[in-house]
């Protein structure tokens, strides 16, 4: 299985397998920190024909470097083929209320799958200069 897309935002939606993401961004920039607002998650992820049964997904977002988590995604789902040698792409999104980054600093948004490591992305939280 592999993401095939991925993005920070201030809101997803998923309307039968449609993604709708307003204002995508890579960075959270702020006059001061703690930071707090809205996060959105979208991903769409490609689960190759040979590929089924359950599977276990955790997003965490946490400073880089660090194990503890400042939020954790939990979910599971259990991919059936139809046959016909199909892929399915699974499309997914959500929106955090609250997130808190107490620095400015590197952070990171990682995408488990069975407790393995499917990709982490990077995200700067920077200050606003004037």
């Amino acid at each position: 299985m592999r993401i095939e897309l991925f993005t920070l935002c201030e809101g997803a939606f998923n309307t039968n397998g449609r993604l709708t993401i307003v204002n995508t961004f890579e960075d959270i920039v702020s006059e001061k920190f703690p930071w707090r607002g809205q996060l959105g998650l979208a991903l769409k992820i490609l689960f190759p024909h040979e590929e089924s049964g359950g599977f276990d997904i955790l997003v965490r977002i946490k400073p880089a470097g660090d194990a503890k988590p400042l939020h954790e995604i939990k979910g599971h789902l259990e991919i059936k083929h139809n046959g016909g040698g199909k892929d399915v792409r699974l499309a997914m999104c959500t929106n955090i209320q609250g997130v808190a980054l107490n620095n400015p600093g590197d952070y990171e948004v990682v995408v488990l799958v069975n407790d393995n490591v499917l990709q982490a992305y990077p995200f700067k939280a920077l200050v606003k200069h004037e």
